[in-house]
């Protein structure tokens, strides 16, 4: 087995417990709680997504290239970015609870939330850390751990009979608590000697020459690919979101796949494009394609397995024909990602950050109209047409983008 096949499996294969453990969390809440209740945990995930990508474009993203682009390291890099990443988590776990609450649950709720997205978006940067380091093992390890308090919890509430939008955040935040502790001695001691030694500087220069330019690209690909679970909730409320929620529960590998491949081969494409190895690029390119569709398609066939034979057991019947829609809408568009992340993470890895957001833009300003107008016109499920048709133009654009990169190589 070669290294690049090995190094996909390993990462692949510390994501696919996260995957399996969320779905068992969302499958156990759909039985259990009100259609208006699943949405608002559903929305709070897709909160904790979009707190991911921001952490990878004005965290992860600048380290990336500080570490392994430029030659001459800045001293204290490592900590100043760990400092402000503490300061982020802490403001944005705050908005949580005020998010939470708006929607009518209880202070308890909101802070519980509030944690569970504090420690996880913690995590998330420890990930991106340990990453660009290349150190992989750790990484599986914390997977490993989250995944499996999150399974061994989420048993024991269920046997207790106490399946909540309430216990499943706060299991959400043990999870993540532990599996933060999972990232290992080092990575500890860094965020603690941030607290006290670390300046902003190192941070704000990564930021101005990297970081905003990613941020943009960012909120703009949230406005592709999420901009129906804004629109949805807030103009229609939870409820109306939870049906596009439980379809896409089938999907949830793929991203977390994409989201953890990217951060491990963005470091190993920075550093061969610093050392223009062609050849090597050509075939870390490869083995990201094969990995994402690979994944695509095995998800593609359980979910036809589970919608022929096991759709009655979990969903009611009023809920069918719009989840069945969602779910067609999905396999297209979780393609179409599928299609653009191998391109993506060789432009981030170049430090294209700016010409990607440009692109991004653009495709958000076809996403974000359409979504509104089918919402509008023909109801929830619909509004996911226009999360295609924005997927479709940033696919042809991003890939437009990063042939020409490679071939500047050659």
């Amino acid at each position: 087995m070669g290294p690049n096949i090995r190094r996909a499996l390993n990462a692949i294969g510390g994501t696919a417990g996260i995957a399996v453990s969320s779905f068992v969390l969302a499958l156990l809440l759909l039985k259990a709680v009100s259609p208006e209740q699943f949405g608002i945990f559903s929305f709070m995930q897709v909160i904790v997504g979009l707190g991911v990508g921001v952490s990878n474009a004005i965290f992860g993203s600048p380290l990336l290239v500080a570490v392994n682009r430029d030659e001459k390291q800045v001293e204290g890099v490592f900590e100043s970015f760990f400092r402000m990443n503490l300061v982020v988590c802490v403001l944005a776990g705050v908005v949580q609870v005020f998010v939470v609450t708006a929607f009518g649950e209880a202070l308890l709720t909101g802070v519980l939330f509030a944690l569970s997205a504090f420690f996880q978006w913690l995590r998330w940067f420890g990930r991106s850390y340990l990453n660009t380091i290349h150190k992989h093992n750790s990484v599986v390890i914390s997977d490993v751990i989250f995944s499996s308090t999150v399974l061994v919890g989420a048993g024991v509430l269920y046997s207790i009979n106490q399946v909540s939008i309430t216990s499943f955040a706060g299991l959400q935040a043990m999870a993540a608590a532990f599996a933060l502790l999972g990232l290992g001695w080092d990575h500890f001691q860094r965020v603690v000697s941030s607290i006290y030694s670390a300046t902003f500087q190192p941070f704000l220069s990564g930021f101005k020459l990297h970081g905003r330019h990613a941020l943009v690209g960012v909120v703009t690909t949230e406005a592709t690919t999420n901009a129906h679970a804004y629109l949805v909730t807030i103009l229609m409320g939870p409820a109306a979101f939870a049906p596009l929620a439980a379809a896409l529960l089938f999907f949830r590998p793929i991203p977390i796949v994409i989201m953890s491949l990217t951060q491990v081969e963005r470091p190993r494409l920075a550093q061969m494009l610093r050392d223009g190895m062609v050849n090597e690029i050509a075939a870390s390119m490869k083995t990201f394609r094969i990995a994402v569709f690979s994944i695509w398609t095995f998800n593609i066939f359980l979910v036809f397995v589970f919608v022929k034979w096991f759709f009655d057991m979990v969903v009611a019947v009023e809920l069918q024909t719009t989840m069945t829609f969602a779910i067609v809408f999905w396999a297209l568009i979780m393609g179409l990602r599928c299609v653009r992340a191998p391109a993506s993470a060789i432009l981030q890895a170049n430090g294209d950050f700016k010409p990607l957001a440009q692109l991004t833009v653009i495709a958000s300003v076809v996403s974000l109209p359409l979504v509104y107008l089918m919402l509008t016109y023909h109801g929830a499920v619909w509004s996911l047409a226009g999360i295609v048709a924005g997927e479709m133009v940033a696919v042809i654009l991003i890939l437009r983008l990063a042939s020409k990169m490679q071939a500047s190589l050659k």
